[in-house]
């Protein structure tokens, strides 16, 4: 249970309502994620916008944000965001090993190419933002990867550097195994 009320879904109203409604759409149930942001409409529509732009498909793929997500997540501890990002990349068929080492220690997770540089560049990121250098963006363009791309990676790392401090400040908690 988090440590701050929220809004049941059957009391939700107004962009409370909407928003709970998209979310159900995107996700096919209600996520803590955003319900944790109920009491304040003016944060929660915003929030879940920003969310639904950043993860959309554009440069990078879809796999390829869950699993920087997850990779975030993972360094900073967010309980609900491991569980959550683990299980989409589960769905979207990653290789059930890498997930499972991204989720333990993801500088540990041996992966090449595209997907590699950019999550060597997300943990880098993650850790110590201030001591980042454009130096730091050569191995994603070595992977091909061009500034609008990069933008994308920034945003998904900033985003849920955000959302885990957020949710773990305010007790939101991974479901627990039945």
């Amino acid at each position: 249970m988090p440590w701050i009320g929220i809004v049941d879904e059957d009391e939700a109203r107004g962009d409370v309502k909407e928003v709970y409604d998209s979310v159900k759409e995107a996700f096919g149930r209600l996520s803590p994620a955003f319900t944790i942001m109920s009491l304040n409409p003016r944060y929660l529509r915003p929030m879940w916008e920003l969310h639904s732009n950043i993860m959309a498909e554009g440069r990078l793929s879809r796999l390829e944000k869950e699993a920087i997500a997850l990779t975030v997540s993972s360094i900073n501890g967010c309980g609900y965001c491991v569980w959550a990002h683990s299980n989409r990349l589960r769905s979207l068929r990653m290789d059930r090993a890498v997930v499972d080492q991204l989720v333990r220690d993801p500088s540990k997770a041996q992966l090449e190419g595209r997907l590699g540089a950019i999550l060597r560049w997300a943990i880098k990121t993650t850790r110590d933002a201030a001591a980042m250098s454009v130096e730091d963006l050569e191995e994603l363009r070595n992977e091909g990867m061009e500034d609008e791309a990069i933008l994308e990676a920034a945003a998904v790392v900033g985003h849920f550097n955000h959302l885990n401090r957020v949710l773990d400040a305010l007790g939101v908690e991974a479901p627990r195994a039945r």
